[in-house]
């Protein structure tokens, strides 16, 4: 349950990122390229033929918006704003209609008495007006829309002033050479606003498929994990509610469909591994006993039924000597040499002590009745060293032993019995 927790954490945040990186990049491109695409993607392209450039007054950079100054010490950072003129024209298609007679030394919009200085011969050769049968337009050259949005330079920079006069020179040396044509776009609305490159179509579509992509694999991990947890749900709810804790081991006619998954899963797998784990757990829990604790809940019966169970012809000399390990009182004034049955003991000792060491047990214990030792020996003799169990011994004593309590003691005095008459 935890494993799963932490699984379902981890997809919870990667979907979680790749919806947020998702949503930052479309609204990044959707501001820087899709915006600008969409405003120029109608404007007609055209071959523009540069007239005049120069530069105009000085510039702010872009934390003053880009506004005039009347003294450069007013910003930080500045630069010379470059004006360029071009000429282009249109096609017969395009205009069928008589366009508005446009004047160059009205139009550039620049003070020519402070910056421009046309030559006489170029005034007198582009003064003249241009009816618009001609189909013959005279524009501002932009470097992009952006740039075109503001309507004050070609190109307008947000930099430190050495790489905005840098930027400023290198676009005056490429596209404002005079008699210098390339291709060039014109706004429709406004044929006297023209830029130089536009955003292409397979640039807006990648600004636009990559964030939708991570938005869609963020939302489908998050629908993944909600269809899981929905159906988890819907197995807890379905199932019944089974009390598994009684039984160490199902029995064999329980109903396989009325039990839970997991003990569906060691019934039909897992049974035999299931009881040989079970065995083995419970003989380690034995060894966590202490000594003490082994001895107040050990019989001398369970002690000579195991013995007898492993020994054929157990004597009096080896009960005696189990009683003496298990800690009852001995009256005998000679100790004991020897812990097993095939060495004579150095003291015999006659059957009136033997019968008083059976007899303490049943009065110190408040046993229901005593045995003998005659009895003691006799239920040895009857067992044999090699008897062999059935295969199925240990299912058979949990089936004798429900609640497991009583079959746990008998284990651990077996165990206790074996460690100190060996």
């Amino acid at each position: 349950m935890k494993r799963r927790l932490t699984c379902s954490v981890k997809y919870f945040c990667l979907g979680a990122f790749l919806i947020f990186l998702g949503s930052v990049l479309l609204c990044g491109f959707g501001l820087t390229i899709v915006l600008p695409h969409e405003a120029t993607r109608h404007w007609p392209e055209v071959t523009c033929q540069v007239i005049n450039s120069s530069y105009s007054s000085r510039i702010c950079s872009c934390e003053y918006q880009a506004r005039e100054i009347s003294d450069p010490r007013q910003c930080l950072d500045s630069y010379n704003c470059l004006h360029v003129t071009v000429m282009y024209r249109i096609h017969e298609s395009m205009s069928s209609t008589w366009l508005p007679m446009i004047n160059i030394t009205s139009h550039a919009g620049v003070n020519r008495s402070r910056d421009i200085k046309f030559k006489q011969s170029a005034d007198e050769e582009f003064s003249s007006v241009y009816p618009g049968i001609n189909n013959v337009i005279i524009g501002r050259l932009y470097r992009s829309w952006e740039d075109e949005f503001f309507k004050t330079c070609a190109l307008h920079e947000c930099g430190d002033e050495y790489w905005n006069m840098k930027q400023v020179y290198k676009f005056q040396r490429l596209w404002g050479q005079p008699g210098h044509s390339f291709t060039c776009y014109y706004d429709p609305n406004d044929v006297t606003q023209v830029i130089l490159d536009r955003r292409p179509t397979s640039q807006m579509i990648h600004a636009m498929l990559w964030p939708t992509m991570f938005l869609v694999i963020g939302l489908l991990i998050w629908l993944g994990l909600w269809l899981g947890c929905w159906q988890v749900d819907m197995e807890k709810y379905s199932q019944p509610n089974i009390d598994r804790t009684r039984a160490p081991i199902l029995p064999i006619q329980y109903d396989i469909h009325c039990i839970g998954p997991l003990d569906r899963g060691i019934i039909q797998c897992l049974k035999l591994e299931y009881q040989v784990r079970l065995m083995h757990h419970t003989v380690q829990e034995v060894d966590y006993y202490i000594i003490n604790d082994i001895k107040e809940d050990m019989s001398v019966y369970d002690a000579v039924s195991w013995i007898g169970s492993n020994q054929r012809h157990p004597t009096p000399e080896t009960v005696n000597t189990c009683f003496n390990k298990a800690g009852f009182p001995n009256k005998a004034t000679s100790a004991v040499t020897s812990t097993t049955d095939d060495v004579a003991l150095d003291v015999k000792l006659d059957s009136s002590h033997l019968a008083e060491l059976c007899a303490a047990p049943s009065t110190e214990l408040d046993l229901p009745d005593s045995m003998t030792a005659k009895e003691f020996i006799n239920f040895a003799n009857s067992a044999t060293a090699t008897e062999e169990l059935p295969g199925d011994w240990e299912q058979l004593q949990l089936d004798k032993n429900r609640d497991g309590e009583h079959s746990l003691k008998r284990k651990k005095r077996r165990s206790h019995v074996a460690h100190i008459c060996s």
